[in-house]
């Protein structure tokens, strides 16, 4: 795996995004705990548990663009499609609209994307029915507003990246009630 150097060289370059201060930008230290854990090789859940506008979701979309410029398999998952859109849409941009990945197969309604060799962003929803976690393989599940989420959920989600040696980064916001 790339190293975190290697990672925050990469965030600032491509992102302008700097938890760490490296650059000068103001430190943000729980991105930088996440981060830390996150790439820890021996980690494979990595749980961020933040008030609103803590960079949460910023944290989640570094690691997601991250793995998507590797050519890797990413999901987004939430209660709804529509909490998977701050974090979805993020990637989106820095994918398809910047021009930076090619693209297989795009389709804005579904929520998913196909690059030209093998990686993908999709985001899916576990609110309705577990179905929606389907068996296809993941290198990194981000999930969004999971103080929501029923335990089963985590499990379910950790088993997309089993086969992937991949890895699982859960948000949720500490001012409501959490399972997480």
């Amino acid at each position: 795996g790339d190293s975190l150097d290697a990672k925050l060289e990469y965030w600032k370059r491509r992102l302008n995004y700097d938890p760490f201060g490296k650059y000068g930008a103001v430190r943000h230290e729980g991105q930088i705990k996440a981060h830390t854990q996150f790439h820890d090789k021996k980690v494979k859940l990595v749980v961020i548990r933040a008030g609103k506008r803590a960079g949460k979701s910023t944290a989640m979309t570094a690691e997601g663009a991250f793995v998507l410029d590797r050519g890797g398999r990413v999901w987004v998952a939430s209660a709804t499609l529509e909490l998977c859109k701050p974090i979805f849409n993020a990637l989106w941009r820095l994918a398809v609209e910047s021009g930076h990945l090619r693209v297989a197969h795009k389709d804005r309604a579904k929520m998913r994307i196909d690059f030209v060799g093998g990686g993908f962003l999709k985001a899916v929803s576990w609110g309705e029915t577990l179905d929606n976690i389907e068996a296809e393989p993941a290198d990194l599940v981000l999930g969004d507003e999971f103080q929501k989420a029923i335990p089963e959920v985590v499990d379910l989600l950790m088993a997309r990246t089993m086969d992937t040696d991949g890895k699982l980064m859960l948000s949720g916001s500490e001012q409501e009630s959490s399972a997480i």
